[in-house]
């Protein structure tokens, strides 16, 4: 439990040092002149309520679809699965890496299923999010330079900034390709990053966790087609609610100059790169980052930076709050003894 106080601690720094930059760079934080600006419908209040509602619905339904491939999957129901999720949220929340979404799952599952079958459905998930974003990350800089007139490259002076999306893209769609169909080579490459000095004694440990989840992963990536597209459907349907809610946040509040098609497309654009951001859940990059894109969108300078700290609430802290009382402080006990 340390160790969480310890990240939410470095999160709160990260986030105090990027409202500084925030301040050097010109950005102004107003937040008077902010509520004077917004006109809160308060009725749509509650459809924005329901938006993140549905998109935890989504994750309980992915989570489903893929338990029930597994030995005893049907003790997974859409409400375990909800919970699952919500702890995955909360594990990502208090870690440094995108790996800490996967432990909490994988804890939560193998409550009711054979460890290997939820680390599978675990890193299974992963790769249905490496997939959405190996797609969603160029189709989104797509839309907004042709469709939208908007060139990101220009604007924020990185001219090669498409060619960078298209690497990224491929190198996210490499690592999805690895963990379901060439997980030989991906237990090379874990292998061979373990053979560093201070690695070396865990290596022989990783080695086997990858492979063993190789052979189990199989289950899931020989689906039918038909499922495989339901499942992906799901998953997109899944990110279209989680986004879409800052989306109905901006309407509800009555933002200016609030283009909800460029909102979406720079959501995936921001959230495609916070993978490679090491802090807990990239604090310190999306409070500076997405200010910045809303100034591209010409939103109005006293809305930027309580938009984002608002929806940084809503997509990151809530499940700091909410975690410990879903089975967070177990799951941090775990993950401290796996350590």
């Amino acid at each position: 439990m340390n160790s969480a106080i310890r990240i939410v601690g470095i999160s709160i720094f990260f986030l105090a040092v990027a409202l500084g930059v925030l301040l050097l760079t010109g950005e102004k934080i107003d937040f008077v002149a902010f509520a004077q600006l917004t006109k809160i419908d308060w009725w749509k209040i509650p459809i924005l309520l329901a938006s993140l509602v549905a998109w935890w619905i989504l994750l309980g339904i992915r989570i489903r679809l893929l338990a029930t491939t597994m030995p005893n999957g049907d003790q997974i129901t859409v409400g375990r699965g909800i919970m699952a999720s919500l702890l995955a949220l909360f594990s990502a929340a208090v870690t440094p890496s995108a790996t800490g979404m996967s432990f909490g799952l994988g804890w939560y599952l193998s409550r009711y299923l054979e460890a290997k079958s939820a680390t599978a459905i675990a890193v299974y998930s992963l790769v249905l999010d490496l997939v959405f974003y190996a797609w969603s990350l160029p189709a989104s800089f797509l839309v907004l330079r042709f469709a939208l007139g908007i060139d990101v490259g220009t604007l924020i002076g990185i001219p090669a900034l498409d060619y960078l999306v298209y690497v990224l893209s491929g190198i996210l769609l490499t690592a999805a390709w690895m963990l379901s169909f060439r997980v030989d080579l991906l237990a090379k490459l874990v292998w061979n990053i373990f053979s560093l000095g201070f690695l070396k004694a865990r290596r022989a440990r990783a080695y086997a966790f990858v492979q063993r989840t190789g052979n189990v992963i199989a289950a899931l990536r020989d689906l039918p087609w038909q499922r495989q597209l339901l499942i992906h459907f799901v998953n997109f349907l899944n990110f279209l609610f989680h986004f879409g809610a800052f989306n109905v946040l901006g309407w509800a509040l009555g933002i200016p100059n609030f283009d909800h098609g460029a909102i979406l497309a720079f959501q995936s654009l921001v959230v495609s790169v916070s993978m490679l951001v090491p802090t807990p859940g990239g604090t310190g990059y999306f409070e500076v980052a997405l200010p910045k894109l809303f100034g591209l969108l010409d939103i109005p300078a006293e809305a930027r930076v309580p938009l984002a700290l608002m929806w940084r609430f809503l997509s990151y802290f809530l499940y700091i709050i909410i975690g410990p009382f879903i089975g967070g402080a177990a799951l941090l006990r775990a993950a401290e003894k796996k350590a």
